[in-house]
């Protein structure tokens, strides 16, 4: 019966020490259908998110903490942050392609007009 025991410990510690553990892989899409096939599980479902968003209120007017997020113009914040923006324009000359470009700045600064290939330049703006 010892014998039995020890060859049992040894088995359980080799599987232990030498498998490979595999990442556990939620699938949401396949739970949720799974969950609302009956009408308990749709209730429970329902029932869990709107006690989450409750809470998310709740919590946030208990601290007075607001998450607000304001909306900016892209245009705006790429001139703040330095970013510059380009477009391509097809143009026979740069003369052209520096008049399409100021049409196209829409209230940003052209800062130069690049030839790419052929009758194809590029705007830089910012």
């Amino acid at each position: 019966m010892k014998a039995i025991r020890r060859i049992t410990a040894i088995a359980a510690v080799a599987v232990l020490v030498f498998s490979t553990a595999k990442p556990a892989k939620s699938q949401a899409e396949v739970l949720l259908p799974a969950a609302c096939a009956t009408g308990v599980g749709c209730v429970l479902v329902g029932t869990i998110v709107i006690a989450g968003v409750a809470y998310y209120i709740w919590q946030n007017n208990q601290t007075g903490q607001q998450y607000r997020m304001a909306i900016e113009d892209p245009e705006a914040e790429a001139r703040r942050m330095g970013r510059t923006q380009s477009e391509p324009v097809t143009a026979g000359t740069r003369a052209r392609a520096a008049a399409r470009c100021k049409v196209l700045a829409r209230g940003r600064t052209l800062k130069e007009v690049r030839w790419f290939r052929a009758n194809q330049w590029e705007c830089i703006f910012y």
